[in-house]
């Protein structure tokens, strides 16, 4: 159960520290937000699509 812990915070440590200030930043973070979570994703689906 530790581990299980551990990996909740480490993968979305964003969300459960910014919680008080997503009502404010969610309109302007809400995109810079996902966008670093989403950024692995992104960088490896646009390495191959720059490249044709």
């Amino acid at each position: 159960g530790d581990l299980n812990y551990v990996d909740v915070e480490f993968t979305k440590p964003k969300k459960k520290k910014k919680s008080k200030k997503d009502k404010e930043s969610s309109e302007t973070s809400d995109v810079p937000q996902p966008s670093v979570e989403y950024s692995e994703v992104i960088v490896q689906n646009s390495k191959p699509s720059l490249k044709g």
